[in-house]
Formats: structure tokens, sequence, C-alpha cells
């Protein structure tokens, strides 16, 4: 008769609640079967289920499984974890699957991962949209290393689904964890979510105790995942940036977004003679730079490390909650004398403008806004300033952050930028609230160059209080096709994928390697393979922001198998114990080895390894290319 909300903790009488299981307190979703779900969904009688007889057996002989199945079967009355079938919505054919929580936590095994790919596939084969509905606790134990083939199993149908040209729409519900939110869950085309649902890999616990901190509250929420999905706002930014400017050279610093983005961007990017570059910074960093106010994102902290990362002497900084509307030669032509960095005043300081919107007296000015920075990249490195500005940050404390940071080291050698250069349109609202002076400043601006929304109230949330909305969305809209085309003819044939001279294999048990970015570097037209069994250290993951790295941690055997029948060289370049036996299929298949002084096999037979000294990298680029050529 009664039931209790998890979120807000009130006992409520079950009839108060709706068919959607929505509290009427405080708006938490409650968790549905699948066949509420499926009523919830399509249109009335029109789901036709297909493979519902499917049934797991006991390939790991686990103790007592087969109970553990019957007894979650005979709860449900569902064979497994997932219903799926063709179905209407809205009057359109589609497929669907939802997968029910409440068989033992929907955690995908064999029966789970076939019959999600069957439902890809019968999608694909009558050219139907396919939706998912997601609700996991990951991969099912059980059934050990066959429940983790799923993952690769269904993100395969997904490719070919893709490449079909048929929609994906994956619904995260709460959980969607594991193996299932790091393969098919993640690879929507359009993702959506209920509210507060739990998204993640690992388990907060999990994390907690390796890296030895305490995570936010909202960590693993729809909203957290929503708010740290930087992709389309970075790619908006960037749009804006191009469809002004030309022969740009932008970089992003980050920590896991994947490298395929920049090579796509570069694809279009380069026929204007622009181009983005990948700056993996290493999360470690960044986690000791966190602030312990929750409003302050960790990510922000990358900018602190613009001086190791980029080596050109005067450097623009953007946030990604920005668009450009104007060219941005005038600002490149500024002279620093004896500046460090020009900014604009946060607006939401009181001051008095001058007809033109500067700042009259900058006594006045608390602090100066870092979402826009005209940065002297030099004139940091000649001070060594930047280890200063990174070791001040290790403190939480900042009211700001890394914001408060900078303007405590570089008090008084801050310049001040014309406003229209960070026009703070995200503080308007607050000016409707009594703080007239932020409105004086704004309106003072007519035509803003930068416009950055700053505060919580994004052009990219769901609603939003404030002028310019329409801007954000008018670059986010662009296809990069007419950006290219404004400045010529745009090339659809260089939109393609990759391809190489040559591969190399790399296989190693730690991440320590001699001289392997050296060679990548020297060798863009060979792509690198790097494989482990294990999850792999960042000084090896950092290598894919060159576009001829690929790594395999934790490889599978089905793509070990590929990259060493398809390995033209082997580097034994790799420091600890040796893989023998990867080593001794490559000689099976007469693959020159090429190996260092410092890392060589030792009493290896084999008359196609070659050793080189360590500081030959050139003498051993140059052996490769050979050898390539020759194939």
């Amino acid at each position: 008769l009664w039931i209790k909300c998890n979120h807000c903790d009130k006992t409520i009488y079950t009839k108060e609640i709706n068919e959607y299981k929505i509290c009427p307190n405080c708006g938490y979703h409650f968790r549905l079967t699948a066949r509420e779900r499926i009523s919830l969904t399509v249109d009335e009688s029109s789901f036709e289920e297909f493979d519902n007889n499917m049934q797991a057996k006991n390939p790991m002989n686990y103790p007592d499984y087969d109970k553990i199945i019957e007894k979650a079967q005979a709860k449900t009355k569902l064979k497994d974890a997932v219903m799926t079938g063709y179905c209407k919505i809205g009057g359109y054919n589609a497929v669907l699957a939802v997968m029910d929580s409440y068989f033992m936590m929907a955690s995908m095994g064999s029966v789970v991962g076939e019959k999600i790919t069957r439902a890809i596939e019968a999608a694909t084969e009558k050219k139907l949209p396919i939706i998912i509905f997601t609700a996991s606790g990951g991969a099912r134990m059980q059934e050990g290393i066959i429940s983790l083939m799923q993952m690769a199993k269904t993100s395969s149908a997904l490719n070919r689904h893709g490449k079909a040209g048929l929609l994906y729409v994956s619904v995260m519900t709460d959980p969607t964890t594991g193996g299932v939110s790091a393969s098919f869950a993640s690879l929507g085309d359009i993702i959506l979510s209920e509210p507060n649902a739990t998204i993640g890999f690992a388990g907060r616990r999990v994390i907690e105790g390796t890296i030895n901190e305490k995570l936010p509250e909202e960590f693993q929420t729809a909203e957290f995942q929503l708010e740290h999905g930087f992709l389309d706002k970075i790619e908006t930014t960037i749009k804006s940036i191009i469809y002004h400017n030309q022969k740009v050279k932008i970089y992003v610093i980050n920590p896991d977004i994947p490298h395929e983005w920049f090579i796509n961007l570069n694809q279009y990017l380069n026929q204007i003679g622009s181009q983005i570059v990948d700056k993996k910074i290493d999360p470690g960093f960044l986690q000791k730079l966190h602030s312990r106010y929750l409003h302050i994102n960790t990510s922000a902290y990358g900018r602190l490390f613009i001086p190791k990362l980029i080596k050109e002497d005067k450097v623009l900084y953007l946030d990604c909650d920005i668009v450009v509307d104007s060219k941005l030669d005038d600002l490149f032509d500024l002279k620093f004398g004896k500046n460090i960095l020009y900014a604009v005043g946060d607006f939401y300081g009181k001051y008095e403008f001058d007809s033109n919107g500067f700042i009259t007296n900058l006594a006045d000015i608390v602090e100066y806004n870092t979402g826009v920075m005209l940065i002297n990249n030099k004139k940091i490195r000649e001070e060594n300033l930047a280890d200063e500005m990174i070791k001040m940050a290790e403190d939480p404390n900042w009211p700001n952050g890394d914001q408060s940071v900078i303007n405590e080291l570089f008090k008084g050698r801050i310049g001040q930028l014309h406003p229209s250069y960070n026009y703070q349109i995200g503080y308007e609202a607050y000016g409707y609230r009594g703080n007239s002076h932020i409105l004086k400043g704004l309106n003072l601006i007519k035509n803003p160059k930068i416009i950055h929304y700053i505060t919580e109230n994004k052009p990219f949330n769901m609603v939003s209080v404030g002028s310019l909305r329409e801007k954000w969305w008018h670059y986010r809209r662009l296809e990069w096709s007419e950006i290219i085309s404004k400045y010529g003819n745009f090339d659809k044939s260089k939109i393609k994928d990759l391809s190489f001279d040559g591969e190399a294999f790399l296989f190693t048990h730690l991440a320590e390697t001699e001289n392997i970015e050296q060679l990548i570097q020297k060798l863009p037209n060979i792509r690198f393979n790097i494989a482990a069994y294990t999850p792999m250290a960042f000084l090896l993951l950092k290598l894919i922001q060159y576009d001829n790295v690929r790594v395999f941690p934790t490889i599978m055997e089905k793509d070990l198998d590929r990259e060493i029948n398809e390995a033209d060289i082997y580097l034994d370049i790799n420091y600890g114990p040796k893989a023998d036996e990867i080593i001794e299929r490559i000689m099976k298949r007469r693959v020159p080895i090429f190996s260092f002084d410092q890392t060589k096999s030792q009493n290896l037979d084999y008359n196609n390894y070659h050793v080189f000294p360590d500081n030959q990298i050139d003498e051993m680029a140059e052996a490769i290319k050979k050898v390539v050529e020759n194939i």
C-alpha cells in the first residue's frame, strides 16, 4: 500500500503514483519493468516480440547459476533480462529492445547480448531505427569471459547499422553501468536519459577506493554526464571560430577525447589551412587540482598547462561555453608590454564603465574573468611561472578555482581587454535581480565579438533565461561542409578513412618504452599499433593524440590475431618482461623486428632482428621506411 521514495525519503500511498511511476513529491523516476516500459512507449497492441524463448546455459558451471536463473524467471515471467521486438511509435515502425532490471539487475550475459545483437541486425535488414532502453549492472559474472564478449558483438552490430545510415536511439535508465554503459548504451546517435539515472562504468566505491578521494554527490548521475559531455560544446565553439577566421590553429587540452574526433575535423579544417590539435593531459594531474566548490569543473584547470603544452608565444584561450561572432585579427595585434595576459573584468563586480564599455577604475576589478584570455606564453616560460601557477592550484580553497589563482599570481600584470571580446551574457539574468550595473555594462557593447554564456544559464540547457540563445544554436546547426565552402570549394573526397604505408606492432607488459614517441613523429605514414593484456597507463594512452597511433588495452584474442597477422614490422622496444609468445608468432611470419640496445631481447636467435644504439632514432626510422617500401 505504501512505498518510500529513494530520492526525497517521503512515504507515498501507491495509488498516488501514476502509470509512469514518478514520485508526486519530487519527480523521482521509480524503476519500471520491461513490460511496463513497453506499454508506455509503443502504440497500443503494436509490439511484436521475437526471440522470446532464448534461455541462458551455464557455460562456466557456476555454482547454483541455474537456480538463480529459475528464480529470476519466476519473479519476472521473462526468460532473460531483455525483451526485443518490432513496434510502432507514433505510427512509425521501429525495432525496440528493453532491459529489465528486475531480472538479475539486467546483467548482460550471452542471451542478453545475442538478443540485442539480433534486434540490431533485424533493424538493419529492414532499414528501421532501433531504440534500446538500457538498465543494467553490467556484465554477468556467472558467464565469465562470454559475458564480456557481448560488448564487442553488440558494438559491431551497431557499427554496421550506422554505416547503413540508420538511426539508433539509446535511452539510459537507472542504472546503466559496467559493460553495458561501456558498449552499446553509449553509442547512440541520440542518447536520452531518465532524470538522476545512475550512469557510469565502475561503481562509486571502487573509484573512490582507487583514487583515494571523495566523489561529488551527483557523480554518475545523468545530469553529471550531460554537464561533462563537452564535445558538442567544443565543436560549436570551433565552428564559430572557423566561420569568421581562416588559417587558425586550435589546441584542445583534454584527458579523454577520442582522437578520431580530431582526425574527422581536420579533414575539413585542413582544406582551408586550419588545424585542430589533440593535446592530451594526464588526468592524474587534474585530479590534484580540484576545487572544493562543485560549480568549478576540474577540466577547467587544463588551461594552467598551456605554457607546458603549447609552443606558440601568444595564445588566445577560450572556454567551451563561448561562440565567436567576428574576426579576431585585431586581438592578436595587441602588444603585451609588461603584461602576462589580457582579460575582461568579471561583470559581476559593481563597476563604472566608460562609453566604450571599459571599466574606468582598474583598482575596482575584484577578478578578471579567465574564460577569455590573451596569454603571453613566452613571458610565462621565461619567468618559470607555469610550475608556480600549478602548485598554487593544488589548494582546493580558492573561491573561483584556477581563475582566482591566475588573478592572484599575475596581479598588476593583467591588461584590460575590450569587453566585446568577453561579452558575459550569462550574467544578464542577475542584472534583472537588482544588479543594474551588470545590465549597464552589457548594454554598452553593441557588437560583441566573443559571446560568453557564463553561469549555469547555458543555451544548451533544455531551457535558459537570457539573450542570444539562438546565436549558439545558429553555430551549432552549421554543417562543416557549409563552413568550408564559405572560403572556397569543399572537397568531399578528402573526408575518408586514413590510409598508411605500413603497420608497426608493439606488445608490452609495461608502459615504459624506448623512443616510441620520437619514432611515431618521424614516421607519420606508418601506423603504430600498441597492445597489452591489461589496462594501460597514461604514458601509453596519451600517444593516441597522433593520427598514426592506435592502442589496444586489454586486447581481445581476435584483435591480437589480426594485429600480428597484419604487422609489417615488430618493435621490441618495451622494457620489462617480453611477450615471448607474441615474438615467436612474429618470427614465424618472418616479420622484421627492430629494437634498441636497452630493450633488446636476450639470446634471441633470429636473422631478421635489427638492434640500434639508443640514440640512433633517425637511423632506425630510415631502416623501417626501407622495409615498408619494399613490401
